[in-house]
């Protein structure tokens, strides 16, 4: 059996002294495994009979923990060979090449020191030749629990395989990780006369942070009469402390150092065994004692870093304080399960808090340094019981302050912190520590997992100071930054003040020079908080940077936040047709309920004709799922005056006929915070579109009208109600010509504006009492009328289309929009240019084409510039660029920039042209054309769809001018990108077009096109 004790009376040579964590030779990576380790003939040492071989684990009592385990089915072979390196990592079959079978049975691990197999077949070693250990692990289970200490050699003395199935691999091997390290081992052998070898069993070697009154252990075997022992700081300068020191018999001893250790210091040790016929000494063993705290205040927060650079493209910050990398770089202890945060959303301060967290059940502690408390001092921190984007279950986590005066013997409990409900920031934590004034104590944060639900603990600021005499005020934020606000409204920000003094902390109110208010008027008790609003209520426009100071009489500490905030001027009137663009427009702020997300939205700007007034976009608010029916829904429009003289009016209508719907409108001081919503007017709408108007009292002071989602009826069976709103005016209530319209596109003085579809002019009405519109177009400024000369168009109609023969390549042109109603034209209309895109036929070859350079703008169609994009069935799933932001892996190829690429309609088929700018031909001349077509797996299916495309050639940018078929092709794989050649032989000088047709069925899923490439002679 595996790690059965030996008997006293064997002495051993031992290979190693290091500490590297490895699971060699078992390697319990894998379930099944094997590892052929070379040892040298110096480190085996001279011949001999090799009854026993062990290895240390220097790291976890599994045992005592209760976590020690079985690995049944191992066997270990033996055999000489001359190499001291693998040359050759190939597979050698030890039953066929001359390996002996020294023993075979179950591994049981778990306790520390070094555990020692007996060989049922000792091995008689020559002496001369080196030493290849050949393991074969097939025990069927992994674990990365199994740690034994290791010794980096710098040479490629281990091969090893791994798998997970069909039992120990007889494949070649490879180097196991870290590389040029192997296993400590000690080889027994029989040694007749002489003492056996001593062993040293506390402290372990290499051990960090022991305590500084620790004795030292080990034990004598069979043979040994006497015995020296050798202790000091220097390795090779050691005093011996104890002198021929008769025992009598084998057993275990120990030696108490004369004197207290001396903190974070380094010692080295070792025992001669003797007997009459000689002598036989152990290893040398080290150690590092603990460091001990005396001097206080003592801190920590947790900000002492280390920058590992072991991936030089990719430097990691890490903490050096909880520092599983190099835990004898820190003072502080800590079990598995604790670590440090570097997120800033869930942090107290700083780049890092300590946090603990586990699924299982247990415990789970983090350990102060050895502390020698004077009198008079306390501890304070700052923690946390719960995570920024979870819920919490109560009682499912509890974590315990406790503290040792017996060397972490016993602990006693100084408080428990479990929150009722999930924590998103900070609390602090007082607590005495004058009942253990003289002692020298340890502290730790003991963190109960009771299930699954267990939620994260943060802990950060420590701080094991005198206790104050007065009260001390802490801040929670020390800068308060406000979001934009009109004049006449008002944003509030929390402050949480606490008293971290010894008694009470009364404030009476705030000074400060700037148009920020706080009316806090309270006392405060020790080891005690409250929250203050702090708010920005300007009545000027301009930007603000005032101080913000508590008065707090004569208690201590930072009273004092730095408060930013931008007032913006109201308006005096608007019109929103939410046409310029599909987004929320700049100025309004959509209040989105908690079921919202970045893809799912209560409130948007929708293109859909069903729920537009004016085309082409309206705004759409609904309620998401069946369990989004409390939080408020709101939509808030930028601040105004004008409440004695102006009339809000707008469009409305709700999404179906199955249930009622309300609109809410009030007004509100705050746009970010929904509590600030006044009711003063409720419509209710019908499924089509009706004009509503309200007005407002005079002397209302809010200077925010916002849109509220009201209520549904019948509320079961959920109706997924929805609501549109569309052109909505704030402006006085008299006769008046409308105001100027506003620009859609292109935008004024654009350049380079894509002519070959015609340029479709957008535009949005500037007020609702808008009747019609007179669209002027023309290459003066002045006359602006030789395109298109006063076309006169409804209120409703936003966009016309200038068609591509009546437009230059590089021209400036000029367009103004006039709207009109019954009292006239708009007195001061807009007028605004573009410059055409230069002629864009190719006309030296080869072309090349890999869309890296088009611009993917959010709800439109876009392609190089020249190039024309038809959707013939009208059913908006057509072609787009996709390369901005930078494309999805996969979506390019050679994961380029960008590609073109057509998305799925469930119902129709793919009908849509990617047709390329004018191409300059020859007659008789012959054009090689190449790209590349792909797909994607679906994956809410994991299915990859069969994708169809053919390429024709034409002489118009239509698809009713692609007559000559050049090639067809389809792509049902996901894997590499399929590459499409064709050829095609002008019949006539001119000008051709290329088209690439999307022909796929229905449902099918996305067709990609890359690295067009056309190649040609004109001469």
């Amino acid at each position: 059996m595996l790690f059965a004790g030996l008997s006293f009376g064997q002495s051993y040579v031992q290979f190693g002294t290091g500490n590297v964590e490895s699971s060699l030779p078992f390697y319990t990576s894998w379930k099944y495994a094997y590892t052929s380790t070379i040892y040298t003939k110096d480190e085996v040492g001279g011949a001999k009979t090799i009854t026993a071989i062990a290895f240390n684990n220097n790291f976890t009592d599994l045992t005592a923990l209760g976590f020690d385990f079985d690995m049944p089915n191992q066997k270990i072979y033996l055999k000489h060979v001359s190499q001291s390196e693998w040359s050759d990592m190939s597979y050698e079959n030890p039953t066929a090449n001359g390996y002996t079978l020294v023993w075979q049975g179950t591994v049981h691990y778990g306790a520390l020191g070094w555990n020692v197999v007996t060989f049922t077949t000792p091995f008689a070693y020559n002496g001369t030749d080196n030493l290849v250990i050949h393991w074969e692990n097939g025990s069927g289970t992994s674990t990365y629990s199994l740690k034994n200490a290791a010794t980096t050699v710098g040479k490629k003395q281990v091969k090893c395989n791994g798998a997970d199935a069909g039992g120990v691999p007889i494949t070649a091997g490879f180097e196991c990780y870290p590389f040029g390290t192997k296993a400590n081992i000690r080889f027994y052998y029989d040694n007749p006369g002489m003492p056996s070898n001593p062993d040293l069993t506390f402290p372990l070697n290499n051990k960090i942070k022991v305590d500084l009154n620790s004795q030292l252990q080990f034990t004598l075997g069979d043979n040994t009469n006497s015995y020296d022992l050798y202790f000091g700081t220097d390795a090779a300068n050691l005093t011996k402390v104890v002198d021929n020191l008769s025992i009598s018999g084998a057993s275990s001893y120990s030696y108490t150092p004369t004197a207290i250790l001396q903190p974070n210091t380094k010692y080295y040790w070792k025992v001669i065994a003797r007997n009459g016929n000689g002598s036989v000494e152990s290893s040398v063993n080290a150690f590092t004692t603990q460091q001990i705290v005396s001097q206080f205040p003592y801190t920590q927060d947790f900000e002492t870093f280390w920058v590992s650079n072991i991936d030089p493209d990719h430097p990691d910050t890490l903490s050096s304080v909880i520092n599983t990398n190099y835990p004898d770089s820190t003072a502080w202890s800590w079990d598995n399960g604790w670590a440090c945060s570097t997120g800033k959303v869930n942090n107290y301060k700083g780049h890092f808090s300590a946090y603990v967290y586990s699924f299982s059940s247990g415990s789970y502690s983090l350990v102060t340094p050895r502390l020698n408390l004077p009198s008079g001092m306390r501890l304070n921190f700052w923690w946390k019981n719960g995570y920024t984007s979870e819920s919490r279950t109560a009682n499912a986590d509890t974590t315990y302050l406790e503290v040792s005066t017996d060397g972490k013997q016993t602990w006693n409990t100084l408080q428990k912190y479990c929150a009722s409900t999930n924590m998103t920031s900070y609390d602090n934590s007082v607590v005495s520590l004058e009942s253990y004034a003289g002692n020298n104590v340890y502290l730790r944060w003991r963190y109960k997992s009771f299930s699954s639900s267990a939620t994260k603990f943060y802990l950060d600021n420590i701080a094991i100071e005198s206790i104050p005499t007065s009260a001390i005020v802490t801040l929670s934020d020390q800068t308060l930054t406000y979001p934009d606000i009109a004049v006449g409204g008002k944003c509030s920000k929390r402050v949480v003040i606490y008293n971290t003094g010894s008694s009470n902390l009364t404030i009476n109110g705030i000074t400060t020079t700037g148009p920020f208010t706080c009316n806090f008027n309270k006392t405060i008790a020790p080891n005690a908080h409250d929250t203050a609003c702090v708010y920005f209520a300007p009545t000027a426009v301009g930007q603000f940077s005032n101080n913000v100071t508590f008065n707090i009489g004569g208690a201590s500490g930072n009273a004092t936040v730095a408060c930013t905030g931008n007032a913006i001027a109201t308006v005096d009137s608007y019109f929103q047709s939410f046409d310029a663009a599909q987004a929320i427009p700049d100025g309004w702020v959509a209040i989105q309920s908690s079921k919202a997300s970045n893809i799912v939205k209560n409130i948007w700007v929708t293109n859909s004709a069903p729920d537009v007034y004016s085309a082409p976009f309206a705004l759409k608010m609904n309620r998401i799922n069946d369990s989004d029916t409390l939080d408020p829904v709101i939509l808030v429009g930028p601040g105004v005056t004008g409440y004695a003289s102006n009339i809000l009016s707008f469009y409305a209508m709700k999404g179906g006929d199955s249930y009622g719907q309300d609109l809410i409108v009030g007004v509100m001081d705050n746009p970010y915070d929904a509590s600030t919503f006044v009711a003063k007017s409720t419509v209710t709408l019908t499924s089509e579109y009706a004009k509503y108007a309200v007005t407002f009292k005079t002397n209302t002071t809010q200077p925010y009208i916002a849109f509220k989602f009201g209520n549904w009826d019948p509320a079961n069976p959920f109706p997924y109600p929805s609501l549109r709103i569309d052109d909505i005016s704030w402006a006085a209530d008299v006769a008046a010509p409308p105001s100027a319209a506003q620009i859609g596109f292109p935008l004024d003085a654009a350049i380079n504006v894509d002519m070959m579809s015609g340029i479709n002019l957008r535009w949005a009405s500037g007020s609702a009492n808008t009747n019609g519109f007179k669209l002027y177009v023309g290459t003066t400024p002045t006359n602006c009328n030789e395109v298109v000369n006063g076309v006169d168009l409804a209120a409703n109609v936003l966009s016309y289309n200038v068609p591509f023969a009546n437009l230059n390549y590089n021209t400036v042109y000029y367009w103004r929009v006039v709207p009109y109603n019954e009292n006239g034209n708009c007195a001061e209309p807009l007028t605004w240019s573009f410059t055409t895109m230069s002629d864009p036929t190719v006309k030296s070859y080869p072309l090349v084409e890999n869309f890296d350079e088009v611009i993917n703008y959010p709800y439109q169609s876009d392609k190089p510039l020249g190039w024309t994009i038809e959707d013939s069935n009208n059913d908006k799933a057509t072609w787009d660029a996709i390369n901005y932001p930078p494309a999805a892996q996969g979506f390019t190829r050679n994961d380029s920039k960008g590609a073109m690429v057509i998305l799925f309609h469930l119902f129709n088929p793919k009908n849509d042209w990617l047709i390329t700018a004018p191409l300059q031909m020859k007659q008789g001349k012959r054009y090689d054309l190449e790209f590349y077509i792909h797909t994607l797996m679906d994956y809410s299916t994991g299915l990859v769809y069969n994708e169809k495309i053919s390429v024709w050639a034409g002489t118009g940018r239509a698809s009713t001018s692609m007559n000559d078929s050049l090639a067809f092709a389809s792509v049902n794989t996901a894997t590499d990108w399929q590459k499409v050649t064709a050829s095609y032989t002008p019949a006539a000088d001119g000008i051709y077009y290329l088209g690439f047709h999307a022909i796929s069925d229905p449902a099918q899923y996305v067709l990609l096109v890359d690295d067009v490439t056309h190649n040609g002679d004109l001469n």
